[in-house]
């Protein structure tokens, strides 16, 4: 399956690092991203696992981070629509659909 990554997730992706390596540090950063892929590595493995939140999208949450990725999946290709911070405007994700 092929990951593909909507233009506002990768902004979203981007300002958490950035975020977090000036607010903690790179190694929380690092966690951070790492958070990201064991995330996206457990939606390849397993597409369905996330909670459906609207009848095209899932969300899953960051493990050790206040933060859901959502991600749609279709034919073979995984995409990541948002990184949606679960207290700073959470739904801001719903905006974009």
């Amino acid at each position: 399956m092929k990951v593909a990554i909507a233009p506002a997730a990768e902004r979203e992706l981007r300002d958490a690092v950035d975020y977090y390596r000036s607010a903690a540090g790179a190694a929380t950063a690092a966690r951070f991203l790492a958070a990201v892929d064991h995330a996206v590595a457990l939606v390849l493995a397993h597409p369905a696992l996330g909670t459906p939140v609207s009848p095209r999208t899932r969300a899953i949450t960051l493990k050790g981070f206040p933060y859901w990725l959502l991600y749609s999946v279709e034919a073979d290709t995984l995409t990541l629509r948002a990184a949606a911070h679960q207290r700073r405007r959470p739904q801001s994700w719903r905006e974009r659909h």
